[in-house]
């Protein structure tokens, strides 16, 4: 019973001396010794690994933020409040000459008188000479008239500022044309007094006092109507400074931001351009 079934069992048991020799001769491992993983599996290639080569936590990592905005940006109407000549140049109207240097900034086209919005002297945005390059969002609007009656006409001008972005155009449908119309800004620019030649200070809507502003005063007053009203997140006043005399008589006062303005209140007012193009561009893109 005997030969037969132990030949059957596996080879456990330990092997001779002489049979060590045999298979050390013949450089062949024997049974019980464990057969060494290839040289190219431990050296050449990296071990193997349970995670997939593409790992999916790298995939969901988000892209760098980019600085071009993903939407259009809003149309603006920057409107400048001041004086026309003789008193074009003076603190009271540093709303023009701000918007002047602004202007240069942009490398807009001169000012032009324009009869759809009141005669005042306008530069809109050149053509883009690039398909990725976008046009920019703003349209410069100078005031023609006197400081303390300038609501009326900056008003008239608004509304047909809002019709031609309602104008379509070549491939546009009519609903971008009415989003354009309801995401219009109107920024305005005027001199401000209790703040320092080179600072600037934003006031969102109508709500807030004109603080004895009368060209401020008489564009709340002219936007006062209900349909005007609805838009008073969509208006920013952007005072610029111009100091204030000692005395605060009203003739010293009215003596003071007539008077011409000087080489460096000069320098200070247009020193503000960067911070405004800053504010410009958050408004533009929301």
């Amino acid at each position: 019973m005997n030969t037969s079934e132990t030949s059957l069992q596996p080879t456990t048991q330990p092997l001779s001396k002489k049979h060590h020799r045999q298979q050390k001769k013949k450089n062949v491992p024997s049974p019980s010794t464990k057969i060494p993983s290839s040289p190219t599996n431990s050296s050449s290639k990296p071990p193997l690994s349970l995670t997939p080569p593409n790992n999916p936590q790298k995939n969901l990592t988000p892209s760098p933020p980019t600085t071009t905005p993903t939407h259009p940006m809003r149309k603006i109407l920057v409107a400048s409040l001041g004086n026309p000549p003789p008193h074009a140049s003076t603190l009271h109207s540093a709303g023009h000459i701000l918007l002047h240097r602004l202007r240069l900034s942009l490398s807009y086209p001169p000012f032009s008188k324009t009869p759809l919005l009141s005669n005042a002297f306008v530069s809109h945005p050149p053509s883009s000479s690039s398909s990725s390059t976008p046009i920019q969002p703003y349209t410069l609007w100078q005031s023609p008239c006197n400081m303390n009656i300038s609501g009326k006409a900056l008003l008239k001008s608004w509304r047909a500022y809002l019709n031609t972005l309602g104008s379509l155009r070549e491939g546009e449908e009519e609903e971008e044309g009415e989003n354009e119309r309801e995401n219009a800004r109107l920024v305005i620019l005027h001199d401000e007094l209790e703040l320092n030649a080179g600072k600037i200070r934003v006031v969102k809507g109508w709500k807030k006092s004109a603080r004895g502003h009368n060209g401020v005063r008489s564009c709340i007053e002219a936007f006062g109507g209900a349909k005007e009203r609805e838009m008073e997140n969509r208006v920013l006043r952007i005072g610029i400074g111009i100091g204030r005399p000692v005395g605060r008589g009203k003739e010293v006062v009215s003596e003071y931001v007539l008077r011409g303005i000087g080489a460096r209140e000069r320098e200070g007012v247009e020193g503000c351009v960067e911070e405004v193009r800053r504010v410009l561009r958050q408004e533009a893109e929301g």
